[in-house]
């Protein structure tokens, strides 16, 4: 029997769930849960056959890849969206669909071949929150698929599907959030509710050399009197 490795991040949705059931159909299991920062858990002499990256905190180095038999990557974004700040981009650009990603990991991140991908409708009302909170859902149910097939031996799919774009970086995600004056309101509107998340800054504006976060709430009025009054 394999033995498996799970790399996760402290504090997501779903994370009981998903390491109960790869308990379940694997044997010998390892299970590493950290936050942004933390050492890198795995060791360079020790063999990994499987290695289960699922919003990881972690950028797996290029030799546990090359060594491990099965490297995969859960994502939490569709190919159309790779890297950080797929949530936010999605969003930024108004799309109808969107969805989570499972594919071979390799030492650029999100660039591996794609295994499968799950897609699903998206809301005119919809958040950074509730979009976040549908693709976890989605991702658990593409975890079990795949674990399902890891277990029983089978060969994973091979997808058709292409990544589209070299990954989003940090940089760009702070780039979405700057407004500045000379932006139209509609382009204001779009910044706000693509990086609103309860906990984090969000959108911000720069007035004599100062930060302003942007708050989403009323969105429309607040925006607005920020854009006719600054």
């Amino acid at each position: 029997m394999p033995h498996v490795v799970l790399l996760c991040k402290e504090n997501k949705p779903n994370m009981k769930e998903i390491v109960q059931y790869l308990k379940e159909k694997f044997i010998s299991v390892d299970i590493y849960i950290g936050k942004i920062g933390d050492k890198f858990p795995l060791y360079k002499d020790k063999n990994y056959d499987i290695i289960l990256s699922y919003l990881s905190p972690w950028i797996v180095p290029e030799h546990y890849i090359n060594s491990a038999k099965i490297a995969l990557n859960f994502h939490p974004g569709p190919p159309e969206y790779p890297g950080i700040g797929c949530f936010n981009f999605a969003l930024y650009d108004g799309i109808d669909t969107y969805g989570v990603t499972c594919h071979h990991m390799k030492a650029k991140v999100d660039s591996g071949a794609i295994v499968d991908v799950k897609r699903f409708s998206v809301i005119k009302d919809e958040t950074v929150l509730s979009l976040s909170l549908k693709s976890y859902s989605y991702m658990q149910s593409l975890f079990f698929e795949v674990v399902d097939i890891l277990s029983s031996g089978t060969r994973l799919h091979e997808s058709p599907e292409k990544w589209s774009r070299s990954p989003y970086t940090r940089k760009d995600l702070e780039q979405l959030c700057i407004i500045k004056k000379d932006q139209p309101i509609e382009e204001i509107l779009r910044r706000v509710k693509a990086t609103t998340y309860p906990g984090m800054p969000g959108s911000y504006f720069i007035h004599e050399g100062e930060g302003y976060t942007v708050s989403r709430t009323p969105e429309r009025d607040q925006c607005r009197d920020l854009y006719e009054n600054s």
